[in-house]
């Protein structure tokens, strides 16, 4: 199976780390260069702001808010798991949620800076509260994080270009918002992009499709009609790495072909009618085409 993060090795992560870990130590000695970068975003933006753009860059902001991105994605995957009668889509959700609260939410809560217009500018300074939780930026990296989870869901089927707006160009418009309307510090976004890369990564690498399930849910797993059909090898994985090995048609979609007009099949019917067996050289008796429906008529030969 390909890769499904580019670059593919470990080092691109730790790089990531470093870059975040370069980003927090000089905030944490209240480093005089990096926080004038801070306080000099800060005015530019209050300069170059009106009424009219402060709103619609609220606007955008609201493409990195937590909760409706969740239920967003939750709802996509709970389809999904319907469509495919399979519990796995609902784990990306799941896990994104978790990469989020247990790595992002610790982090802006130790850091204790206040956002601005509400505080100073240095970390640890601000009385715990509700504005006290400005680092990193965590609707940036949820913006990172979630649509990376979405398009891990249902990016297979949209065109190369809309997945790619999508993945990367929202985060990066909430980005450039949560500056420009005085909701972070820039240290606080440029800390929140390879953040959220890294957790984003770190979902991509988890093996959604082949994660062992119980056995009473192994067994609630019923193939569709189209699978059962074709090779087991051809089943597309969650989310294809090289989008160019794909098929020029319609590409195969994260647990194959969910937008298809065919259902799942379910368990046969039973029917409460016993099946008639004809017995051992009997001959069926030919009727009239326009003869009534009914039973068939079997005829033994010596009657």
């Amino acid at each position: 199976m390909p890769p499904r993060v580019r670059p593919s090795g470990w080092w691109f992560d730790i790089v990531l780390v470093a870059i975040f870990v370069a980003i927090t130590i000089p905030l944490i000695f209240n480093d005089s260069h990096i926080l004038a970068v801070d306080t000099a975003a800060l005015n530019w933006s209050d300069n170059h702001r009106n009424a009219l753009s402060w709103w619609t860059g609220y606007a955008l902001s609201c493409l990195g808010q937590g909760g409706p991105l969740t239920y967003g994605t939750l709802t996509i995957a709970v389809f999904l798991a319907w469509r495919r009668r399979t519990i796995r889509p609902v784990f990306v959700p799941a896990t994104a949620f978790l990469l989020t609260y247990l790595v992002i939410g610790p982090i802006k809560v130790w850091s204790n800076r206040a956002v601005p217009h509400h505080g100073p500018v240095e970390m640890f300074a601000h009385p715990s509260g509700p504005y006290s939780m400005a680092y990193p930026s965590g609707h940036t990296g949820n913006a990172i994080v979630w649509y990376g989870a979405l398009m891990l869901l249902i990016g297979p089927y949209l065109p190369r270009v809309i997945c790619w707006l999508v993945r990367f160009g929202a985060p990066a418009t909430v980005a450039v918002t949560m500056v420009y309307i005085d909701y972070h510090w820039l240290t606080d976004v440029v800390a929140a992009i390879p953040l959220g890369l890294f957790l984003s990564r770190v979902l991509y690498r988890i093996p959604f499709d082949t994660i062992p399930l119980p056995p009473w849910r192994r067994r609630a797993e019923q193939p569709s009609a189209v699978e059962s059909e074709e090779p087991r090898r051809s089943l597309p994985a969650l989310v294809p790495a090289a989008w160019g090995q794909l098929s020029a048609g319609r590409r195969p979609g994260p647990l194959a072909r969910i937008w298809s007009t065919t259902r799942p099949a379910g368990p046969p019917v039973r029917s409460d009618t016993p099946v008639q067996r004809r017995p051992a050289g009997a001959r069926r008796v030919a009727r009239h085409p326009h003869a009534r429906s009914g039973a068939v008529r079997v005829r033994d030969d010596h009657d």
